[in-house]
């Protein structure tokens, strides 16, 4: 059963409305508020295909898993971890946002791609 919450949050964050979701599913445009009202049933291809609409996993849309992210293979996530686990200045900054919600995170970004900008590194 898909976590309403979690799924108008991370269509928040993307700009997506439930109506274009739902189109963009293949379904009338009050498809999802039916599924959330316990009306309609979410296949789990549809899921999926959501989780892919909303860059995150069937799993957190679901309420299966609390990690709303994507490890798209393992290379990358041993890449990160050892980013994290090395450079202790990261491991500070990855410390700093463990507890951030999803503004702080996108706003801590836009302040890093600032003095990015300024010491002319983009």
């Amino acid at each position: 059963m898909l976590n309403e919450s979690r799924v108008k949050s991370k269509a928040k964050l993307k700009g997506i409305s439930m109506r274009s979701l739902s189109v963009a599913l293949g379904k009338q445009e009050y498809f999802l508020y039916g599924v959330f009202q316990g009306k309609t049933h979410a296949t789990s291809v549809e899921i999926e295909r959501l989780a892919e609409l909303l860059d995150t996993t069937p799993a957190y849309l679901e309420g299966e898993t609390d990690s709303p992210d994507i490890v798209r293979n393992t290379e990358e996530f041993v890449d990160i971890y050892r980013l994290v686990n090395n450079r202790p200045s990261t491991k500070l900054l990855f410390s700093a946002l463990k507890n951030a919600t999803d503004e702080d995170i996108k706003q801590t970004i836009a302040i890093l791609e600032a003095l990015k900008r300024t010491n002319g590194q983009q």
